[in-house]
């Protein structure tokens, strides 16, 4: 059997196939490791937290949570531990850090404030240095990933947009073929 110039052999083609899985390997490889860094370099646990109660218009506070910022999102943890609530970053449409106020035993605190679509969630922090620690959660939230949004239409429009488009020259083939009259 001769093979042309343009043909590639069996070997050849395993080894480009194989080369595809190498780099996408490679690619999946650096793209965990990153993740991992950003994890790893940019989370912040705050212990003793508390939640200003939306019914109170926060003039009540519920004591004792922990509350995580990390390369996940925010996480609020009860005082025994347990996830209270888990907000990921493509949730949030804001996280600020601006308010300063006393904690219910009179420490000095900073209000971290975590905003979804629907909702806002207040907490006081205790703090000795609520000026460094608010730098230090915009400094996380403004490496957090951000949510990827997609330019153009939406695919259910694309789609709408796909059978409009199939109908019309379906109908336009009936009506030249005489098989349709109007």
């Amino acid at each position: 059997m001769t093979l042309s110039a343009q043909s590639t052999s069996p070997r050849h083609a395993v080894g480009v196939v194989d080369q595809r899985r190498q780099r996408r390997h490679r690619e999946v490889v650096d793209q965990a490791a990153e993740t991992e860094s950003r994890t790893d370099q940019a989370s912040l646990e705050l212990a003793g937290v508390y939640l200003l109660t939306a019914e109170s218009d926060g003039q009540a506070a519920v004591p004792g949570l922990t509350v995580a910022l990390d390369g996940s999102g925010v996480t609020v943890r009860k005082p025994n531990g347990e996830v209270s609530a888990v907000l990921g970053w493509a949730q949030l449409s804001g996280v600020s850090a601006n308010g300063r106020m006393r904690t219910p035993v009179g420490r000095p605190g900073l209000v971290l404030e975590a905003r979804t679509a629907n909702k806002s969630h207040r907490f006081v922090v205790p703090s000795d240095d609520p000026d460094a620690l608010e730098q230090e959660i915009v400094r996380l939230a403004a490496a957090a990933p951000k949510p990827r949004r997609r330019s153009g239409p939406s695919r259910a429009l694309a789609a709408v947009v796909a059978v409009i488009v199939a109908a019309g020259i379906t109908l336009a083939a009936l009506v030249a073929s005489g098989a349709v009259k109007f």
